[in-house]
């Protein structure tokens, strides 16, 4: 956050996510050090949720649909080069601690259903601060993450989508975020950003780059095609 909010006329917002990324990871590959158990994947993701354009690919999606070719290719090409640049700060990253950044197999975790539940709420909300949203929007902010979210996960186990089950969350979320613009008489946007966030594919974003870099290029495709 403050790398990303550093006020420099040298340093343009691609160099600052460039510099977060590699900062992130640098410093979850040291942690291995200290707390050998900790798992990488969490703590970079989680670090560079910010940096991840994965509500941009959305809004392009948006615009795309929408007719709105210029804006929509513009947000796509902006987001790629974002995307490269997480990459380019994770490599430099790799090429110092090499193997440290790779995540070692874990036991699958029990149900975590009402931590995310949880989760989805207080991360909506405090997107929606960071967006400087109103705050009489906050909690309205925070239902849509938390009925999103169940959403998702309810689709996925039923149909084991993850397609289908974006699809349909995000049809909710949108449903909602329309109805909330209409009482309350602010932009759609308002609510959809931050509603949307617990399922933007930011993961597998990062994952599909971690793998291309890494020289698996199976798994990179894998995910680059589940966050599409």
């Amino acid at each position: 956050f403050f790398i990303n909010n550093f006020p420099s006329k040298r340093l343009n917002s691609m160099a600052k996510t460039a510099i977060s990324s590699f900062f992130a990871a640098t410093v979850a590959g040291v942690a291995l050090i200290a707390f050998p158990w900790v798992n990488v994947d969490a703590i970079i993701i989680g670090a560079i949720m910010l940096l991840v354009p994965g509500i941009m690919f959305g809004t392009a999606m948006r615009d795309l649909l929408c007719g709105d070719l210029i804006a929509g290719t513009l947000k796509i090409l902006q987001a790629i080069i974002q995307t490269l640049m997480i990459g380019f700060g994770y490599m430099l990253s790799y090429a110092i601690l090499d193997d440290r950044l790779i995540p070692k197999a874990a036991a699958e975790a029990d149900d975590l259903f009402v931590i995310q539940i949880v989760t989805a709420f207080v991360v909506s909300v405090t997107f929606a601060i960071v967006f400087k949203i109103n705050k009489r929007h906050l909690i309205n902010a925070g239902i849509c993450g938390v009925l999103t979210y169940a959403t998702y996960y309810a689709m996925e186990s039923i149909i084991s989508s993850l397609f289908w089950a974006a699809f349909i969350s995000s049809v909710l979320a949108a449903l909602f975020a329309e109805t909330n613009a209409r009482i309350n008489k602010t932009p759609t946007i308002v609510m959809l950003m931050p509603g949307i966030v617990s399922i933007v594919p930011g993961g597998y974003l990062y994952r599909s780059v971690r793998d291309l870099i890494c020289g698996q290029g199976e798994l990179a495709i894998e995910n680059l095609a589940a966050a599409g």
